[in-house]
């Protein structure tokens, strides 16, 4: 893939990527196109983010390994966001799918119990960072996702360990550097 990161100032930054995801045998998932603005700005001890993005992903029906939703075309529209005071952070996402259900429902035999659940939100507070040696960094995070809110093959870092797709739930860790290369937690 490509990407282009373009800081217009010293607050604003844009973002574009073009992108073909490995399926983990010799061909991709499909195609993704990301298009996102990055506004950061600083108050005193206070930092703000304001983050919108558009994700479009033309899926492809053939993936043999990475097969958790690439075969459906889908669309987002997100929203990240964070404010930081110190070594404090609380973060949000929000997404929604904007392609539409009757996309997927068409495509597959899914149940139609999910239609409709097309959106993400995931809240996240930290404190701290894992930079340098003895540093310490400790995230709560609660979330909402439904169903078709993510394409759950890439998002399986993002949101939470086993599941990223139709769950709702929280995730607390807590990890310590231990030296310049390694870091514990739980």
């Amino acid at each position: 893939g490509a990407s282009l990161d373009w800081k217009l100032n010293e607050n604003h930054t844009l973002h574009a990527a073009h992108l073909k995801p490995l399926d983990g045998d010799s061909d991709t998932t499909g195609t993704m196109n990301i298009l996102q603005w990055q506004y950061t700005t600083q108050l005193g001890s206070w930092s703000f983010g304001f983050m919108p993005w558009w994700v479009n992903f033309d899926g492809d029906k053939n993936a043999k390994y990475a097969t958790r939703d690439t075969q459906f075309d889908s669309q987002f529209l997100r929203l990240s966001t964070f404010v930081k005071y110190g070594d404090w952070r609380l973060g949000a996402d929000l997404g929604k799918n904007i392609e539409g259900d009757s996309e997927i429902f068409s495509q597959s035999d899914i149940s139609n119990e999910f239609r409709g659940e097309d959106t993400s939100i995931a809240v996240e507070l930290r404190h701290g960072a894992l930079k340098h040696e003895g540093d310490t960094l400790t995230q709560f995070k609660a979330f909402h996702v439904e169903r078709f809110g993510v394409i759950r093959e890439f998002a399986q870092n993002a949101v939470a360990r086993y599941t990223t797709g139709n769950v709702k739930g929280w995730d607390a860790r807590v990890r310590h550097r231990v030296s310049p290369n390694i870091w514990i937690g739980m």
